[in-house]
């Protein structure tokens, strides 16, 4: 594999599934109201071929409101979000979302658009909960674009693709949208090498890209 002949000490490895990967540092994204927006799609992404795109978005709406109250009051960890996003916990969701645009959706006669949001919610927390897994200090994706040294290593084995590739889907179109905020500078070198992409599914930024 690419690791076993360029890893060298001090590069960075993200998989929950490898003893030396590192946790996602998901508070650490999180700045303004933008980068709130964006998280929140690249955690709950467009799905090919799907007719119900409309779901994804109330889905984001959702959570970049929970994400927004998560943060600002420092209610926990990447864990215990994911558990509450996995719950179903209305009355829970409906207090973090209080006041912002997402509250219309736990209003009385909604039930059913809320029981398509919170299936949204639950591809959220899977993958919040799987990538809050790990040794040692969290990494932030964002911060590594703009500070990072060496290489930031997403690895798999072939029988743990299906467990991964929507996590590192979400990691990608981070690193992505990242890279092309950047301001310009003639002496920047940073390289996406993205081996055996179709495994990945939809990687949501990718074309932009390019």
């Amino acid at each position: 594999s690419s690791m076993s002949a360029f890893f060298e000490e001090g590069d960075v490895i993200i998989n929950p599934l490898d003893r030396r990967g590192r946790p996602w540092d998901l508070m650490g994204e999180l700045s303004d109201e933008a980068s709130y927006r964006q998280i929140a799609a690249a955690l709950i992404p467009y799905m090919p071929g799907s007719n119900n795109d409309s779901w994804v978005d109330d889905g984001r709406t959702v959570l970049t409101a929970v994400l927004r109250s998560w943060k600002s009051l420092e209610l926990g960890s990447m864990s215990s979000l994911a558990k509450l996003l996995g719950s179903q916990d209305i009355q829970r969701l409906a207090e973090l979302v209080e006041g912002s645009a997402a509250a219309r959706f736990f209003a009385e006669g909604n039930e059913r658009m809320l029981g398509s949001v919170l299936a949204r919610l639950t591809v959220a927390s899977e993958m919040i909960g799987l990538l809050a897994k790990g040794t040692g200090e969290p990494v932030s994706i964002r911060r590594w674009v703009h500070e990072g040294q060496g290489r930031l290593w997403l690895p798999y084995r072939t029988d743990q693709v299906q467990t991964l590739k929507s996590a590192y889907a979400c990691l990608l179109s981070i690193a992505m949208i990242e890279t092309l905020s950047l301001p310009p500078n003639e002496t920047r070198r940073l390289w996406f090498a993205i081996d055996e992409t179709d495994h990945l599914g939809r990687i949501t930024d990718l074309e932009l890209l390019l």
